[in-house]
């Protein structure tokens, strides 16, 4: 029988950082974009390699949490593949039930800011990651509490709606990236009344709005509006109601559910099942790394949960996880680490 502390599902990629000197930004009616020029070769200053993917960032922050973690993600028979296994298992997270694909794995190409900002593009391959069936996690859900999902993409996200369904005595911590929450569109409906702790971004939060038809009038706008900090707040408290009154009305028992939106440098407010609203801000703002925040904050939180602490104090951590992430390169190297008694 395989009984864990956790159980995560997600995605696996091997990122490498790559620095260039000669990469110049520039402003468009769109957005910034990021130039190189056509047909030349561009110099790489330095380049940094890291596991990333969301499953694979939430098992070693719960990992170093000293949880007995168990990772599922599907890999493929390569040398990435090799090179992931190799990253997390130094990190002593179970790969036991680790699924071999066909399909090249997953791998992610970060160009950090300059230097004078936080911003970061990623060209990203999900390869592998997709090939995740119900059948390959269906045993070991069965058999184990705690089930984590985080950043399943195309036919794989397909598992999460099923094993919800099926195993409703299971406790379900699960993150919603936008494409996910579109893929679903209003069949989201039918199974999100049964998670038990749905963390998300401002932005995830406003398109799960929209899919459910309970968006309010001036979401869009709303969203930019921390120029005034009280109209934000009363926004967020907003928000943040209407995703757990649905969830709530949607339920046999009347309670709500465990509800976080993270909220970039701006900190994150929660509700808990209560209907108690939670409002933090940032621990620091120190550093210029921003991939895996939200990862950081996943893990730090859902490790507390798990230990039996309060809501409030896992927020709390899960904070000072991401604080931690921001000042190094790479999503996992500045994960918090509880030693080992």
């Amino acid at each position: 029988m395989s009984k864990f502390d956790v159980v995560v599902i997600g995605e696996a990629v091997l990122d490498m950082y790559v620095t260039v000197h000669d990469e110049r930004i520039v402003k468009t009616d769109d957005g910034k974009l990021l130039e190189f020029r056509f047909g030349s070769k561009t110099e790489v200053d330095d380049y940094f390699i890291s596991v990333g993917g969301g499953g694979a960032n939430v098992s070693t922050g719960l990992s170093r949490q000293n949880l007995d973690t168990c990772f599922i993600t599907a890999l493929g028979n390569d040398n990435f593949a090799v090179n992931i296994i190799s990253k997390l298992k130094k990190e002593k997270v179970n790969l036991s039930h680790i699924v071999s694909s066909d399909i090249h794995t997953g791998i992610g190409i970060i160009l950090p800011g300059d230097g004078r900002n936080k911003d970061r593009t990623i060209l990203s391959y999900r390869g592998s990651n997709t090939t995740i069936k119900f059948s390959d996690i269906e045993n070991v859900v069965s058999q184990n509490e705690n089930i984590v999902f985080c950043a399943l993409f195309g036919n794989a996200s397909n598992v999460i709606p099923k094993s919800i369904k099926q195993f409703k005595d299971k406790r379900f911590f699960v993150s919603l990236g936008t494409k996910e929450i579109l893929d679903f569109g209003k069949d989201i409906s039918e199974f999100i009344e049964d998670i038990d702790y749905l963390v998300f971004n401002i932005e995830e939060a406003g398109t799960l709005l929209d899919v459910l038809k309970i968006k309010s009038r001036d979401d869009k706008e709303n969203i930019k509006l921390n120029s005034n900090e009280h109209m934000y707040n009363v926004y967020l408290h907003e928000i943040i109601k209407k995703i757990s009154s649905y969830t709530k009305l949607k339920t046999e028992n009347n309670t709500y559910r465990n509800v976080i939106i993270t909220l970039g440098a701006d900190g994150v407010i929660g509700i808990d099942k209560n209907g108690k609203i939670y409002r933090y801000k940032s621990c620091s703002h120190e550093g210029n790394n921003t991939t895996g925040l939200g990862d950081a904050f996943f893990s730090g939180f859902i490790s507390h949960i798990v230990m039996g602490k309060s809501f409030a104090d896992s927020i709390e951590f899960g904070l000072k996880n991401s604080a931690s992430v921001m000042k190094h390169t790479g999503a996992t190297t500045g994960l918090l680490r509880k030693a080992r008694s």
